[in-house]
């Protein structure tokens, strides 16, 4: 007998060849990727490098500079760039002058047993304001994350997988703006899978004109599958996640982490078209909160909390929630002393919550010692709660600066 606990199937396409012998630097050719990509960089006739399958052991970053290059590999599942050991980077670094630059059709495979927020830890690296980048056909495994960009825009992340990472698989931050992440998956990554962080520590200004499109991520370890922390006129539709270990599969929120960030602004954030099949759980301890299940914050499929930055204008329709650990939707407010904010114009449109472990829709009244109820304004239209295990809703009655207008609703 086998037992198989989970099994992916893949129809692997053939190894992709050399896209032009004249114009592609072949890597082979050369003792490593450094010196190909050097010799494509000096050569004007060159546009790219070719990396054939196999697998290429790199003991640090490759490091772009003076114009964009293509990068290309033989397949994800032909062409793997191996860290030497688990002290090794294996990936690029783009310096001033590689706008356009490309990175496409190979896999990398990092050996690090711990968290490392510094470039070391990441696959691509950007300095600030290299934009037009292409990441497209990547496969990382075990790196902090893929990327993360800081003043980052007009950047295209397409048909990635980003597996058992050990923080974020993408983050947008910092002025990022008017990228396209779309068709990507990711799977145990440990901390939000896909994130945009209106974060300014780094300067930049608010994040805004992003696109996060056909999306899935399952088995998050640590934070949320999709994760949207302030901006405006951001987009993320077409999303799926599933099993998220300790928090909600989508985060909207406006705590600023002690950086330096903006909350939401005066134009909408869409959130469009998700599925949430089993999401939420614990984390964080909790003493005092008025409805104490366990020691812990417990967290709903979809969690909205007002942290120490504005939150506003965001809409969420079109959303299935299935078989949440405890909550579908849960309401929060961040209090120091007292309420921190007032949430204004937030929106659920259409949305079914199936099977809460407990209720279908939570407003918090005492997460824990120190913090209080709910306060804002929100709208809910057809959303609809099936058989919650505890009731319907929780939370409202004690929350008396929270206003709420329902439309067609069943709780």
């Amino acid at each position: 007998w086998v037992y198989c606990d989970m099994v992916e199937f893949e129809k692997v396409a053939e190894p992709l060849a050399n896209p032009d012998p004249s114009r592609y630097v072949d890597a082979s050719k050369y003792t490593s990727i450094e010196q190909a990509v050097n010799a494509a960089r000096q050569d004007s006739n060159c546009i790219g490098v070719y990396i054939p399958a196999g697998e290429w052991e790199m003991s640090g970053h490759v490091y772009l500079y003076g114009k964009g290059l293509d990068i290309v590999g033989a397949g994800m599942w032909y062409t793997k760039l191996i860290a030497k050991d688990a002290n090794s980077s294996a990936g690029f670094y783009l310096q001033s002058g590689t706008d356009g630059t490309k990175i496409r059709e190979l896999s990398a495979w990092s050996k690090r047993r711990s968290r490392s927020d510094g470039p070391e830890g990441k696959f691509i690296n950007t300095v600030s304001g290299v934009n037009n980048i292409t990441i497209d056909h990547v496969w990382v495994e075990h790196f902090t994350c893929l990327y993360w960009g800081v003043n980052a825009s007009h950047n295209t992340f397409t048909n990635c997988r980003m597996k058992n990472t050990l923080a974020d698989g993408i983050n947008m931050t910092n002025g990022s703006n008017y990228n396209v992440i779309s068709n990507c998956y990711a799977r145990g990554t440990g901390d939000d899978s896909f994130a945009l962080f209106s974060a300014a520590d780094s300067g930049g200004s608010i994040n805004t004109g992003n696109v996060y499109s056909n999306l899935t991520a399952v088995c998050v370890r640590r934070a949320a599958a999709f994760a949207v922390y302030g901006g405006e006129d951001n987009t993320f539709k077409n999303l799926y996640a599933a099993d998220t270990l300790t928090y909600p599969g989508l985060t909207v929120n406006s705590y600023s982490f002690s950086y330096q960030a903006y909350g939401f602004g005066n134009k909408m954030t869409y959130i469009d078209g998700i599925t949430l099949d089993r999401c939420g759980g614990d984390y964080w301890t909790s003493n005092g909160s008025d409805d104490h299940i366990n020691d812990y914050q417990n967290f709903g499929a979809i969690w909205v909390y007002s942290g120490d930055r504005e939150l506003k204008n965001v809409k969420m329709s079109n959303i299935d929630i299935n078989d949440p650990t405890y909550f579908g939707i849960m309401i929060q407010t961040m209090y120091q002393g007292g309420p921190l904010h007032s949430m204004s114009n937030v929106n659920f449109e259409n949305i079914t919550i199936n099977n809460p472990g407990r209720y279908g829709v939570k407003f918090n009244i005492c997460a824990e010692q120190g913090q209080g109820p709910v306060v804002g304004s929100f709208d809910f239209k057809n959303v609809i709660v099936n058989n919650a295990k505890v009731q319907s809703m929780y939370g409202l009655s004690g929350c008396p600066d929270c206003k709420i207008t329902k439309t067609d609703c069943n709780w």
